[in-house]
């Protein structure tokens, strides 16, 4: 913990700056976190996603949902566990850099388009600042999820050829990517939907249904406190 005043923390600093309470929190505590993320047809993701309304704590709802996994009916798709200490930032990672054509220039001088090229990551990246409210056990939840429900596809535009009053066809890249920022309050151990996504195209899901029925992908976030860093 950095001490900057007697009774002022690091930590609660950000608090009152973010407007967070954040009072008794202790930099060497702990928290562990799991995203889970399942692909499942749309109709069964819509009936989970109005229960939350019903029940806010979905740790039911997955338990049953992997009983539908060795069935083939919905796909585990990935999990995030991840260890934080309150009041730092952490992050996972698992991605591969795709350089793509974004777009394209016309050049007067050679009187030909030029592509334009970018870097981008495609997979998954999940960054969370966890902190703990003045009760000292309701967790606080900032977190960002970015994730790909598809693999990259390629798509032809048309693009002017400068002023000539002419056109061409080119294919770029198009990235089947959905974010989501968000700020959760949980109890410890609670399970929390924290994302629905649309699956892009048709049989996209590598088991399970019909090809070209609509899926969608829910994301589930568990949290619960630990040990502070060096405790017996």
């Amino acid at each position: 913990m950095i001490r900057l005043f007697p009774f002022v923390t690091l930590v609660s600093l950000l608090a009152f700056f973010t407007g967070m309470s954040v009072s008794g929190a202790d930099s060497d505590q702990q928290i562990s976190i799991l995203v889970e993320i399942y692909e499942l047809p749309a109709i069964k993701a819509l009936e989970i996603q109005q229960q939350v309304s019903i029940n806010p704590d979905q740790s039911q709802a997955v338990k049953e949902m992997k009983k539908f996994v060795d069935s083939g009916e919905v796909e585990f798709v990935l999990g995030i566990p991840l260890t934080a200490t309150i009041g730092a930032r952490a992050k996972f990672q698992d991605v591969e850099v795709i350089p793509a054509i974004e777009d394209f220039e016309w050049n007067p001088d050679v009187k030909r388009l030029v592509p334009t090229f970018r870097n981008r990551e495609v997979g998954t990246i999940f960054e969370v600042d966890p902190m703990v409210s003045e009760d000292g056990e309701t967790l606080l939840i900032n977190f960002a999820l970015e994730h790909h429900t598809g693999s990259p596809v390629t798509e032809n535009i048309t693009v002017p050829l400068g002023d000539s009053g002419e056109s061409r066809e080119v294919s770029i890249v198009r990235f089947q990517m959905k974010k989501i920022t968000q700020k959760l309050n949980l109890k410890p151990g609670a399970t929390s939907l924290v994302a629905a996504m649309e699956v892009n195209g048709e049989g996209t899901g590598e088991t399970g249904g019909e090809k070209g029925a609509a899926r969608k992908r829910l994301a589930f976030l568990t949290a619960d406190l630990m040990g502070a860093v060096g405790a017996e």
